[in-house]
């Protein structure tokens, strides 16, 4: 049976991604991982239910960072922060979002086999990576933006946190 699920996300690796599931909205963290994000000094948004059996996060006063493993070969990173970066230096250009998550403008990137998406909002900047672990290079989650883009679609406000 341990199989199943992995025989579903190799048949859909070539049919587009597939959304995770919408189970449940809100995560049951550990008292530990609830206890970091809580320090958190930014608005904290919380990956998927399905993320929450081995949530690692950590909390400071500008940032926030979690991550977990997914059950089919992919791992889920989600930072934010209310630091303000200066712009890029004198002759390099950051491209225009060209996408939307959340209802405000993004980017989406692949780096490495690891796709990313970033955005800005309620004063504060994320970043979502999901990270391939077996062929990355052909695993759809990964080389398009459609996987990463539905989770953070799915992300839910932490109300532990400072706001």
């Amino acid at each position: 049976m341990r199989w199943l699920p992995l025989a579903f996300s190799l048949l859909a690796c070539g049919q587009g991604a597939v959304a995770p599931s919408s189970s449940a909205l809100t995560p049951a963290l550990s008292p530990e991982a609830a206890g970091e994000l809580s320090r958190a000094g930014v608005p904290v948004l919380l990956l998927p239910a399905e993320y929450e059996a081995n949530l690692q996060a950590v909390g400071g006063e500008h940032f926030f960072s979690m991550t977990a493993v997914g059950d089919d070969y992919h791992s889920v990173l989600l930072q934010g922060t209310n630091v303000v970066h200066h712009p890029a230096p004198q002759g390099e250009a950051i491209p225009a979002p060209r996408w939307d998550v959340r209802g405000v403008p993004a980017r989406t990137t692949m780096n490495e086999g690891q796709r990313l998406v970033t955005w800005g909002e309620a004063g504060a900047f994320y970043t979502l990576e999901v990270e391939c672990h077996r062929l990355p290079m052909e695993d759809v989650r990964c080389t398009a933006p459609d996987f990463a883009m539905a989770i953070a679609e799915r992300l839910q406000p932490f109300t532990g946190a400072a706001q």
